[in-house]
């Protein structure tokens, strides 16, 4: 039988093997991945960093899609938990661009903060937690493409997982409502919106209203004390009609950073030196 830091690395690789496979196309809304806070103590705090990339070729235009997310939460006091994140998109044109299909580079950012509860429901002798939170929040950024807008984004996000020394396990439920503005459609004209169902025929553009979405987010952490190995798998269902492009799944693979554990490291360390 493996050991757990042999199969770790396999899934590691397995992952990374994933994500070169996912197709490249040009989104107007892909879910960036989910903050999965896992606080359970006054003083916990800690950062992730994660993504995802890959390759394609449709119709000899050869492109390739990179995603960043940077994300924090803390625990100021008993319960009370707040996150924040950042997130960029880019997808280039390696070769073969077509500007009158649309086939142009294209990015995207994301800023986020959110604020909610988090309540500790059991914990077993070996350290291990059943824990379930909430959070609200907000967010804006900005696409920039064969057009241009920029987006607020509302969340809820209730959750529940198993936070350990060696192994974390979260399931999240995120509810995002997307509004985009200042819409500027760089030039193209009036049929071409159409075409990429940007303007529907009764001529509400895409900015016309709130697209809502479901967004299950699956997290499995790896590793010991201060830093694991994180893989997410983020859905995303869209409630509302939505005619244009968008993205249905993120699998994202990073590393995450228990700041709570290296503190107390060193509160230890620095205790056993007075002594």
């Amino acid at each position: 039988m493996k050991k757990p830091y042999q199969l770790l690395f396999a899934c590691t690789v397995s992952g990374l093997a994933s994500c070169t496979l996912f197709s490249c196309n040009r989104y107007y809304y892909q879910p960036n991945s989910v903050n999965a806070p896992a606080l359970s103590d006054a003083g916990d705090a800690h950062l992730v960093a994660n993504g995802s990339f890959g390759y394609d070729e449709i119709n000899d235009t050869k492109s390739r899609t990179r995603v960043l997310n940077l994300q924090a939460a803390a625990s100021p006091v008993n319960h009370l938990g707040i996150i924040a994140g950042y997130t960029n998109y880019n997808y280039h044109i390696r070769e073969n661009p077509d500007p009158a299909s649309g086939s142009v580079n294209a990015s995207a950012h994301l800023w986020e903060l959110g604020v909610g509860g988090y309540y500790t429901a059991a914990e077993n002798r070996r350290g291990m937690k059943l824990v379930t939170d909430i959070y609200a929040g907000l967010g804006t950024g900005g696409l920039k493409s064969d057009i241009a807008a920029d987006a607020t984004r509302y969340f809820l996000q209730p959750g529940i997982g198993l936070k350990g020394p060696y192994f974390d396990a979260f399931f999240n439920l995120r509810f995002s409502g997307v509004k985009y503005r200042n819409f500027d459609a760089l030039g193209r004209d009036q049929q071409y919106l159409r075409d990429k169902n940007l303007v529907n025929y009764q001529g509400e553009r895409i900015d016309g209203q709130t697209y809502v979405f479901v967004e299950p987010g699956f997290t499995v952490r790896g590793g010991y004390r201060f830093i694991k190995c994180q893989m997410q798998l983020t859905l995303s269902q869209a409630l509302s009609n939505v005619d244009w492009n968008h993205n249905e799944a993120l699998f994202t693979v990073g590393i995450y950073f228990g700041l709570e554990e290296l503190i107390r490291m060193a509160r230890t360390g620095t205790r056993e030196e007075l002594r």
